[in-house]
């Protein structure tokens, strides 16, 4: 339920007037995610689970260890509160590889080793050349079409991606409050001045805005308490 919150925020989905809709995209969404966290994790824990030597039974041993994995993933998440620039990194960067340039050198790399070993070959090692010679010129041209596209593009993204992280601020972790004297005060002070919205709307209850959401807007409570504005 706290995914499907968070998602439906991001949709803008509170906004939508259908009841049934809202639910049924939240709940939707949310087994999208549970899915996809099963999917996902189940590598990593197997993974970490024959790191340890952990017998594949069910057993507390492997309840353990993958608490512990998910408990790391929750820190991690919490102490990169924007994750987005660091998204556009990996996507720009090891997705591209991942998904466009790899999957063409390895095929081009096992047709010629295919090729290699029909003709009773050494095919230990294989070289560009090689792989030249031993593949078909349209599916080598296209290929080499698709991984000049994927270069260049990874480049760019993974480029952009860098400048944005060096220009953005990224702020401390929710943790950090609990410590940090500063960032609970500030936190006082945001929630004392933006109770409910940050625009000072207009109507008699300061609830109309040209955004067609009352959210959007301060509480009343919270537009006193901030007072007249000063040039």
């Amino acid at each position: 339920m706290m995914c499907s919150s968070i998602r439906g925020d991001d949709f803008g989905l509170r906004d939508y007037p259908n009841i049934d809709i809202q639910t049924t995209v939240n709940l939707l969404i949310t087994l999208h995610v549970a899915l996809a966290l099963t999917i996902i994790f189940n590598p990593l824990n197997q993974e970490f689970e024959e790191c340890l030597n952990l017998s594949h039974d069910f057993g507390w041993q492997r309840i353990i260890s993958r608490a512990f994995v998910m408990i790391s993933v929750v820190f991690v998440a919490e102490s990169v509160p924007n994750f987005g620039v660091l998204l556009d990194l990996v996507g720009g960067s090891t997705v591209t590889l991942m998904a466009l340039v790899l999957p063409i050198v390895f095929n081009l790399s096992l047709t010629t080793i295919k090729k290699k070993r029909e003709n009773k070959e050494n095919e230990e090692t294989i070289t560009v050349k090689e792989i030249f010679q031993n593949s078909d010129k349209v599916k080598l041209l296209l290929n080499i079409l698709i991984l000049a596209f994927a270069i260049l593009g990874g480049i760019a993204a993974t480029f952009s991606a860098m400048q944005t992280m060096l220009q953005s601020e990224f702020s401390p972790p929710c943790y950090a409050r609990l410590w940090n004297e500063e960032i609970r005060l500030l936190e006082a002070q945001k929630t004392a001045s933006f109770q409910h919205g940050k625009i000072a709307c207009c109507g008699l209850f300061r609830n109309v805005s040209a955004m067609g959401s009352a959210d959007v807007c301060l509480n009343v409570d919270a537009l006193a308490k901030m007072g007249p504005a000063h040039g």
